[in-house]
């Protein structure tokens, strides 16, 4: 048994899927350019954790799949729906750079904002679970892959997404000295459109 394709195929699937232009890549760059990228860290972490539940659930949860498969068109309904609201808030937030912030980011209750703000996106876009799902079935079905290959599989690519997301974080806060509130603003605004062009885009299809 080939241990190592595995986790050489689920790390550059972690990357891939990391480079993907949704919520979670703007939410991320917008929140390192703001706060710094440890901020934009604790957002990957959230991913993360809430990427082993999805995938926890696709592995050993007949019962859930099989209560999507019977609602997924309402499960989509809500979760493009709170995209769009959400991205209505972020469109319309006045925001400012750090400078003129109240600052809480450091405190345990900012930490666990940031992470809960990862696994809130994450989770809300019911694209995130299918594409796990897909993925697992492509795995059985063309690559004959047993669990333990698609534990593997699945582990490389999570540590991948948190990298990667990671080392976009810290590209992102370098540009922090370069933007002022008015840039900022635009960050806002171009994050809320992406958030509310998803939601309408699942809605539609």
């Amino acid at each position: 048994m080939n241990f190592l394709l595995p986790i050489i195929e689920g790390f550059i699937t972690g990357i891939g899927l990391s480079l993907t232009l949704g919520t979670v890549f703007f939410a991320l760059i917008q929140n390192s350019v703001v706060f710094g990228y440890k901020k934009g860290m604790l957002i990957a972490a959230g991913v993360v954790f809430s990427d082993i539940i999805l995938i926890s659930l696709v592995l050993w949860s007949n019962s859930f799949i099989g209560f999507l498969e019977n609602y997924s068109k309402w499960v989509t309904i809500v979760g493009a729906l709170l995209l769009i609201v959400f991205g209505i808030v972020q469109f319309l937030k006045i925001s400012k750079t750090r400078d003129g912030l109240k600052d809480y980011s450091g405190s345990i209750i900012g930490n666990l904002f940031f992470v809960g703000k990862g696994i809130f996106l994450n989770v809300i876009n019911p694209v995130n679970f299918f594409v796990w799902l897909s993925i697992s079935v492509m795995l059985t079905a063309k690559f004959h892959y047993e669990i333990s290959e698609k534990i593997l599989f699945f582990a490389s690519s999570v540590f991948a997404i948190f990298i990667t997301e990671s080392l976009l974080s810290i590209f992102a806060s370098r540009v922090r000295k370069l933007v002022n509130d008015r840039k900022i603003q635009w960050v806002n605004r171009i994050s809320g459109m992406v958030f509310i062009g998803i939601g309408l885009y699942l809605l539609l299809s």
